[in-house]
């Protein structure tokens, strides 16, 4: 990906005030109204689920896993990699005042969508 490509959006703003996505008949949504903060509905013709608690999050690293390679939304661990680099810049040049701790938490939300290495 070059540093100037556009990263199209997966929810419009739209979709995003509404909390949900609609794809033909299967509609994915954040279910707070009814279960509180953490809960995803998963609604077809025939089917409705709800998902809550550790299973949330799953079910974005595995999202993030069924994404092509190409497509630029993908996280790698290439992109861990790029902000270890940029953490250990503090030191190597001796920045010791310079707080690092919002890299560093941005990292592990990062990394936890990832497989392990």
């Amino acid at each position: 990906m070059t540093t100037n490509q556009k990263i199209q959006p997966a929810l419009t703003a739209e979709e995003w005030a509404e909390g949900q996505k609609s794809f033909d008949a299967v509609t994915i949504a954040v279910d707070q109204i009814r279960f509180g903060k953490g809960a995803l509905s998963l609604t077809t013709p025939r089917y409705s689920a709800l998902m809550q608690g550790d299973i949330v999050p799953a079910i974005a690293a595995l999202a993030n896993a069924a994404l092509p390679d190409d497509d630029p939304r993908k996280l790698v661990a290439a992109d861990i990699a790029l902000l270890d680099q940029l953490i250990g810049l503090r030191d190597d040049l001796g920045y010791a005042m310079l707080d690092m701790y919002p890299i560093a938490a941005l990292r592990a939300k990062l990394n936890a969508l990832l497989p392990p290495e």
